[in-house]
């Protein structure tokens, strides 16, 4: 049961702190179920179908089913991300909206050359082009009121500071998900009645292909993209989520016993 927070709050406009502490003290599902009364309509979720998503996205179609959740398909994806993508997006039911870049990575290295190369400002050109200008588009549409992530705080030192409700400019940040552990991620993608993840090593490889290793040919740095205090502007700071990947890396090469078949 929802406690007496979720009828303090009567708009996106009123002081959060007290509902925040409240909120603190929900388990997930409680964060989401009281999201969904007070913001029905005036939410969006956001995904990049990496290692936790699975875990976030089964969690949020169950206690929100017809939630909009954006997905930044930047064109530098794995194929096999895309093919995780549409798989769970088939399999969740996810009302999913995805949204891209204005120039294909033929044109982005053909007008600026590889990015990504270019030391920290072609990296925050490079980020700006595929990540954050999507994402502005994709406010401007949708027009939310929150925003919800699956942000977690074992993911890095920065996600150490965060809050699992804040203001963000015009909008709020739930973070459902925020102090669940590798460990606790895990055991929700094992839970009954069935496995979360799709069976078959080719629908894990995104969680391989993630590594550090194989993601820092394609994106060197790991970003987390949130709107900044005061101006709305969307910004991206580094993080990781390495410990989790690689944890589901060696379940997969090791063949050991996990939430999904290895064929």
């Amino acid at each position: 049961m929802i406690p007496a927070v979720a009828n303090k709050m009567k708009s996106a406009s009123d002081d959060p702190i007290s509902e925040g502490a409240d909120l603190e003290a929900l388990n997930p599902a409680d964060r989401i179920s009281w999201a969904r009364e007070k913001f029905s309509g005036q939410a969006l979720a956001t995904t990049s179908f990496g290692a936790q998503s699975a875990a976030f996205l089964h969690l949020l179609t169950t206690h929100w089913p017809d939630l909009p959740v954006v997905f930044i398909d930047t064109g530098y994806h794995f194929p096999e991300t895309l093919t995780f993508a549409r798989e769970l997006t088939q399999r969740f039911g996810l009302n999913l909206k995805t949204y891209r870049p204005l120039l294909s990575p033929a044109e982005i290295e053909s007008r600026h050359g590889k990015l990504w190369e270019q030391g920290p400002e072609g990296l925050e050109t490079f980020h700006e082009i595929i990540r954050v200008e999507p994402m502005r588009q994709a406010f401007r549409d949708l027009q939310p009121a929150l925003w919800l992530a699956g942000l977690r705080r074992s993911g890095s030192e920065h996600r150490q500071k965060q809050e699992v409700l804040s203001r963000q400019d015009s909008r709020w940040k739930l973070l459902p998900i925020l102090e669940w552990t590798d460990r606790e991620v895990g055991d929700y993608l094992k839970s009954p009645p069935s496995p979360i993840i799709p069976s078959g090593p080719r629908a894990m490889s995104p969680l391989e292909t993630a590594s550090p290793r194989n993601a820092w040919m394609r994106f060197p740095i790991p970003r987390i993209c949130a709107t900044s205090a005061g101006n709305g502007n969307v910004v991206c700071t580094t993080g990781s989520n390495d410990r989790f990947l690689i944890f589901f890396s060696m379940a997969i090469r090791s063949r050991v016993a996990f939430p999904f078949t290895i064929n």
